[in-house]
């Protein structure tokens, strides 16, 4: 459990450096500039050892597609957002990220959610407000769904 706070706080720390940057004005973006731009976002307890200790920690993913990678595929340019934060928190963490990476004025971002609480669309589209395409939220049913995954939709 500690290693899991201590990585938490060091990811957390580079990422408020961003919010407080993106408050003040002064954050500068790098301005890539592409076509689609995918993001997912959740939150996972982590159980500590003791009765009642636990954690949420609440991640988000964004990356421009994928490649090919022999008999399996790999993500083009991923980078997370990870923070044990509250839920408003994080949400601001991720708006940072997503404006200091991204001119994303022409990108079609798709983000993926279990749509519960504290990862709605309108969260997404506070976070992605840059885009003028219209945001597109798709439901993960891996976790709408009940018993075993359906497996890939046809």
């Amino acid at each position: 459990m500690a290693s899991v706070r201590r990585v938490g706080a060091a990811q957390g720390q580079m990422d408020e450096a961003l919010v407080e940057k993106d408050k003040a004005g002064t954050l500068m973006s790098e301005g890539r500039m592409v076509t689609h731009l995918m993001t997912e976002a959740d939150g996972t307890y982590v159980r500590g050892m003791q009765k009642k200790a636990h954690i949420e920690i609440k991640h988000l993913i964004t990356y421009e597609g994928w490649e090919q990678n022999g008999k399996r595929r790999r993500l083009v340019n991923p980078y997370a957002v990870m923070t044990a934060k509250n839920v408003n928190d994080f949400w601001d963490q991720a708006t940072a990220v997503a404006e200091s990476r991204y001119d994303l004025t022409h990108t079609q971002v798709v983000a993926n959610s279990d749509g519960g609480s504290g990862y709605g669309e309108e969260r997404f589209k506070e976070a992605f407000s840059g885009s003028r395409q219209p945001l597109f939220v798709q439901l993960d049913d891996f976790h709408v769904c009940p018993g075993p995954h359906p497996g890939p939709a046809r």
